[in-house]
């Protein structure tokens, strides 16, 4: 502390970060009003945290301003959301095991409040699960206009920002694509849970409202996919004559 008064906080801050328990890692801000999970990226020469968020933006946190710890040891369950063009299913997990999981229609007329009592309701039906658990919430989506309704269901039911998935956040794939931002979510996190579950050199086929195939190899790469009507679509004109 001498030091710090005598020489000002450049002397030690090398030092400081070196012990750091909080750089480096997925962080839990709290703050008054609002909270957000990011990256702890540095410290500035106040000594104060800087915090990278999920779209890239950057954050100075005051000590005494919020309270941040570690989020994996934060979070006590996960909602993940699969946003598909016909239905939206939902699951709760607790580590790596599911506590619970339903399946709903989707609906782009729905309202925020509608979409909200419809999950709360979800909850309350449920023993194994408490809305008031959920620490954070992922969502897969291909219905874009959905998004923003969505997002603000969980701020306004759950209180959390949910994070979406697509570029930029970390998920152990490599995209060799020129524009990797033309992979759509669905195919990421198909490729993401069979490469952990089976490792690479894998064919990956979803049979969804489109069927979807997707290669990885080892090493987690993404070599590529391709995409084509679903069984449902392909029925749907004999049903319709019938």
């Amino acid at each position: 502390m001498k030091k710090v008064c005598q020489e000002g906080f450049d002397s030690t801050l090398e030092e400081w970060k070196q012990y750091s328990v909080t750089l480096h890692k997925e962080v839990l801000v709290k703050a008054p009003d609002k909270e957000y999970i990011g990256y702890a990226k540095d410290l500035d020469r106040d000594g104060n945290l800087i915090v990278q968020l999920e779209d890239g933006r950057e954050e100075r946190i005051i000590a005494g301003d919020v309270s941040i710890r570690s989020a994996e040891e934060d979070i006590k369950m996960l909602l993940v959301v699969d946003v598909g063009n016909t239905n939206i299913v939902l699951g709760v997990y607790k580590d790596k095991e599911i506590m619970a999981h339903w399946r709903i229609s989707t609906d782009r007329g729905r309202t925020t409040d509608e979409y909200g009592m419809l999950l709360s309701n979800l909850f309350l039906h449920d023993p194994k699960v408490n809305k008031e658990d959920v620490e954070a919430v992922i969502i897969s989506s291909v219905v874009p206009p959905l998004n923003p309704t969505l997002e603000r269901v969980c701020l306004r039911y759950f209180h959390k920002k949910p994070l979406f998935v697509g570029p930029g956040i970390k998920t152990g794939i490599s995209i060799k694509y020129e524009n990797p931002r033309e992979l759509g979510a669905d195919l990421i996190v198909d490729a993401v849970a069979a490469y952990d579950k089976y490792g690479g050199n894998l064919i990956i086929i979803d049979f969804g409202t489109a069927t979807t195939y997707s290669a990885v190899l080892d090493g987690g790469i993404y070599l590529g996919g391709a995409i084509s009507p679903g069984i449902g679509i392909c029925r749907s004109p004999i049903w319709s004559h019938r």
